[in-house]
């Protein structure tokens, strides 16, 4: 089925990417691929990208095995029934991380935060291929 675009919004809302956390080696080689319209971006996961990323709480509690509703609570969405797990607040995430700090330093050390969107010819054979390569991924809309 073909969809005519009607506005600039049917393309801004229709857009979406994947993130993945990868090693280093794995992180570079999709960062390095061509034709992919900028649209692969790789960060080093530290505690100072964790400090300012408190959305990736699920994560970081999957990553580290450890039950989200310590930190965090579950919603339900009416409009989608679809759930998604609350953002903790500043202070809660501060004493959650300095809480499990030695287990992030252990278990993030020499991980890439990778993130593909879908811009680009061929990005969902690379975004297959990403997830094999990846310890961990999300699709994000």
């Amino acid at each position: 089925m073909i969809t005519k675009i009607q506005s600039f919004t049917d393309v801004i809302t229709n857009s979406s990417s994947t993130v993945f956390v990868m090693c280093e080696a794995n992180a570079t080689y999709y960062n390095e691929l061509e034709n992919t319209n900028n649209c692969i971006s790789i960060e080093p996961i530290t505690l100072d990208w964790l400090l300012n990323n408190p959305q990736e709480v699920e994560m970081v509690c999957d990553m580290l095995r450890i039950e989200i509703s310590e930190i965090s609570t579950y919603h339900k969405l009416d409009w989608v029934n679809h759930g998604y797990w609350e953002t903790p607040d500043k202070d809660a995430w501060e004493t959650f991380l300095e809480l499990h700090k030695d287990e992030i330093e252990k278990t993030f050390e020499d991980l890439y935060w990778v993130d593909i969107e879908d811009h680009f010819e061929d990005a969902d054979i690379i975004t297959d291929d990403a997830r094999n390569d990846a310890e961990w991924s999300d699709y994000r809309h």
